[in-house]
């Protein structure tokens, strides 16, 4: 549901209420006995079927057409009656026909405010057009070059005029030679220009990007207070219309004073519109001009007509449909033309330089796309393979082998070294420290089996003591020991034995390894996987429907209508009873309108019904600016984290 939705909502449950008091809905009967009841029983049935369809989807804004059509047959009802004679004094008639106006009129200001609020940010966007060019010197500078054509097209137009007046004004006598003729056409356009010149005198003083910002400035000013002009708008007849006053207290109410509160908020909308399409409103006097009307429109239909109850009727439902037909396209008219002449130039204007450079460049792009087109092919499909290959190679092989570690495929495990390249060299290495202790037996052994286990056993713990102890004894007589080659057999069993302990110590890093395989397998799949992302993302943003950046987007303007609420409420007067004007309350319902609309996109779904609670707290302006105040701060550190 809009803001403007909710607002018309809470109205309508409001004007229900006072309604009920009002009248008792019980009297709204048809009693068969009374046979002038009896007569207008059709009209109140046609009453309550066009309630009931203005009362149906409280929860949307009614179509324009809807609306104007069930007016059209409300108006049909009292031409009835009159035509038909029935007496249009029944109470009972009376109060269902007014009950209509009050829903009709209800829907009409919804339809209204949505059209303010439509085209404060159509205004808005003007003048965020403004703030850009002014931004800087650069964008100020593009503008005059886009506008230089326009601008060189007035001035010559402008001389030309006065030039033409200036030579039909001009006494031509007959001069004898052409030469005389040239001579004073030239005095009238050197005068022309002087006349033009002197009138510059200002602006010829100032450079011509100084003057082009002057009048950026004045355009944004003229836009500024039309927008202003239409928060006015916004707000007094959020504020005015259907106002109780201090019927809010007692919650009661006569059936005069219901009338008289639809009646005057109905010209109060009607009166708002015809103000705002008053080229000289300003926001100083516009509700003090808009009351004015009222109260003058008031007088003059007491004073113009002999039966105010019934006139009062007819003069609210044409009214309405003269408010739906005429007045708010007039307003509509109204700022679509403010908009021409003082937003932002056409879209000829702003997008012929573009559109010149590429067609001139245009010949010479195809020119070099032709004749590099066997180059751009095969880059294409270099690119194409290479980002195959990629996913391949950097993707889809690491997927696999990471499956398979997973899975304990034996294929899959890391291994710098055979699997029974330890064991060989190990029953090898025994076997020749066996071979040669046999061949070498120490003095003094008694069990030679004993000891051959013995050595087996160290062996495999690594301790080959007895082939040290040969070589130790060999190298006392080396060339001996050479030649008879014990010295020898002795070294290349050393040799064995540095093998085998080179083997264990890869042996533990394999098994190291193998341990810590699932890791290598998610490090060697990460860069692939980052890169892919990286890569789908922007093409998913680039090609998609952009939703992270608008996401993004909307983050920012969500945060910018919080701040601007914020700034008018610490523009108004402090206090308990401080409460916002006409002008900032306007303002104030199209900032908090632009964040419901934000909040859609920037908000986790979860959080919007929070939202809406803490927006309707901050829209009920009863409680005064202060209250309005911690909301704000309240919300402000709430969704900080979406901000």
């Amino acid at each position: 549901m809009s803001l403007i939705a909710e607002i018309v909502s809470r109205i309508d449950i409001e004007c229900d209420k006072f309604q009920l008091d009002a009248i008792d809905t019980s009297e709204i009967s048809v009693n068969a006995e009374d046979s002038r009841q009896f007569s207008v029983t059709p009209y109140i049935h046609d009453v309550r079927a066009a309630v009931r369809a203005l009362s149906a989807a409280p929860q949307r804004i009614l179509p324009r057409r809807k609306l104007l059509a069930i007016l059209k047959e409300a108006r049909n009802i009292h031409d009835r009656l009159a035509a038909n004679g029935v007496e249009t004094y029944d109470e009972n008639l009376q109060d269902a026909l007014w009950l209509l106006a009050e829903k009709a009129a209800i829907r009409t200001l919804g339809i209204v405010l949505t059209s303010l609020l439509d085209h404060a940010w159509f205004l808005e966007a003007e003048i965020g057009y403004w703030d850009e060019v002014l931004a800087s010197p650069l964008a100020t500078g593009y503008y005059i070059l886009q506008t230089s054509p326009v601008r060189i097209s007035h001035q010559f137009w402008e001389f030309y005029s006065r030039l033409r007046a200036h030579l039909t004004d001009e006494p031509w006598p007959h001069f004898r030679s052409i030469g005389d003729r040239w001579k004073r056409f030239y005095e009238v356009v050197q005068r022309t220009v002087e006349e033009r010149n002197l009138g510059d005198v200002r602006t010829t003083l100032l450079s011509p990007l100084s003057r082009r910002r002057s009048e950026i400035r004045e355009q944004r000013k003229l836009l500024s207070n039309a927008r202003d002009l239409n928060a006015c708008g916004t707000g007094l007849l959020v504020e005015e219309c259907f106002a109780f006053g201090g019927h809010y207290e007692k919650m009661s109410m006569s059936r005069l004073e219901w009338r008289n509160v639809i009646f005057k908020s109905v010209l109060l909308i009607d009166m708002t519109l015809r103000s705002l399409t008053n080229a000289e409103s300003s926001t100083s006097d516009f509700a003090d001009d808009v009351f004015t009307a009222v109260d003058n429109e008031t007088r003059a239909l007491q004073s113009h007509s002999e039966d105010y109850a019934s006139a009062r009727y007819v003069e609210v439902i044409d009214r309405l449909g003269q408010i739906l037909q005429q007045r708010s396209r007039d307003y509509e008219a109204h700022i679509r033309a403010s908009v021409r002449r003082h937003g932002r130039p056409s879209l000829i204007t702003r997008y012929w330089l573009p559109a010149t450079a590429a067609l001139l460049s245009a010949s010479t792009v195809l020119k070099f796309v032709t004749s590099r087109k066997a180059e751009l092919v095969t880059w294409l499909t270099e690119l194409g393979m290479t980002a195959v290959d990629f996913w391949r190679n950097w993707v889809l092989q690491p997927v696999e082998q990471l499956i398979r570690t997973i899975r304990h495929d034996e294929q899959s495990q890391i291994a710098i070294m055979s699997r029974r390249s330890l064991v060989a060299d190990r029953d090898s290495l025994e076997r020749m420290v066996v071979d040669f202790v046999r061949d070498h037996p120490e003095p003094g052994t008694q069990d030679a089996e004993r000891d051959i286990s013995a050595i087996t056993a160290s062996v495999r713990e690594g301790d080959v003591t007895p082939v040290l102890r040969a070589y130790e004894r060999d190298l006392r007589q080396p060339f001996k020991g050479a030649i008879r080659g014990d010295l020898i057999r002795a070294l290349l069993i050393q040799i064995q034995k540095t093998k085998v302990d080179v083997e264990v110590a890869i042996s533990g890093i394999d098994a190291l390894l193998k341990s810590q395989q699932l890791v290598f397998g998610f490090v060697g799949l990460t860069p692939g996987i980052l890169v892919s992302y990286a890569a789908f993302r922007w093409a998913y943003h680039a090609l998609g429907n952009r939703k992270g950046f608008r996401i993004g987007n909307e983050r920012e303007r969500l945060r910018r209508a919080l701040w601007n609420i914020d700034r008018i409420l610490a523009r108004c007067a402090s206090g308990p009873g401080a409460l916002l004007s006409y002008k900032d309350h306007g303002l104030f319902i199209c900032e908090a309108h632009a964040m419901l609309e934000r909040a859609k996109f920037a908000l986790p779904k979860n959080r919007l019904h929070e939202f809406r609670e803490d927006m309707n707290e901050l829209l009920d302006v009863s409680q005064g600016v202060d209250r309005q105040f911690r909301v704000v701060r309240r919300m402000q550190w709430a969704y900080s984290r979406w901000l």
